[in-house]
C-alpha cells in the first residue's frame, strides 16, 4: 500500500501534463483547414487560417516548395500561430489595432503582425510580421481558408 501512495502522485503528475494542447504542433497542411465551417470571412475577420500564396502571370497560387512547410498563419479568439517554412510559433494576443485599412496585432512575444486586405472579395490579404523592434517588417500575401479552393496549388517541379 506504501507504494501505491508514492507512485499515485507522479501519476497524476504525468497525467495532468500530457493533457496540453496538441493544436499548435499539428501541421497545418494536413489538418481540415481548407474544409472549415463556411463562415463568410468579411464576418469573421481575421480568425480562420490563411496560406502564403504566389503572384504567378496576373494570378496567384497557392506554390508549395519541396520539403518545406505551406507557410501558414492561424488566427483564434486569443492566440495566433505562425507555420514558417521552417519554424513554427505561437503566441497569444494581447492588443489589437484597428484603423480604416488594417489592424496591428501586438501578441504575448516580441513579434507584431500588420494585417491588410488586398482584395476582400477573393480573400487575399497582406500579413507583414516584425520579428523584433530592430528587425525589418516582413511582408507576405495570404488567402483564407475559405477562398483558398479556388486557387491553384502548384508543387515545385521535381517534389514527389
Amino acid at each position: 500500500m506504501n507504494r501505491l501512495t508514492a507512485i499515485f502522485p507522479w501519476v497524476m503528475l504525468l497525467a495532468a501534463c500530457n493533457t496540453g494542447n496538441t493544436e499548435t504542433t499539428k501541421n497545418a497542411n494536413t489538418d481540415t483547414a481548407l474544409t472549415e465551417p463556411a463562415v463568410d470571412s468579411h464576418e469573421r475577420g481575421l480568425q480562420g487560417a490563411w496560406f502564403e500564396v504566389t503572384r504567378k502571370d496576373s494570378d496567384y497560387i497557392i506554390y508549395q516548395p519541396c520539403g518545406l512547410d505551406l507557410r501558414t498563419i492561424r488566427v483564434t479568439g486569443d492566440s495566433l500561430y505562425n507555420q514558417d517554412q521552417m519554424e513554427h510559433s505561437w503566441a497569444r494576443l494581447t492588443q489589437q489595432e484597428k484603423n480604416d485599412s488594417q489592424t496591428i496585432i501586438h501578441t504575448t512575444s516580441v513579434v507584431v503582425y500588420t494585417f491588410t486586405w488586398k482584395d476582400k472579395d477573393r480573400g487575399l490579404a497582406s500579413w507583414k510580421v516584425k520579428f523584433s523592434p530592430s528587425a525589418p517588417e516582413q511582408e507576405h500575401l495570404y488567402v483564407d481558408s475559405l477562398s483558398a479552393y479556388r486557387l491553384k496549388k502548384v508543387n515545385e517541379p521535381g517534389c514527389k
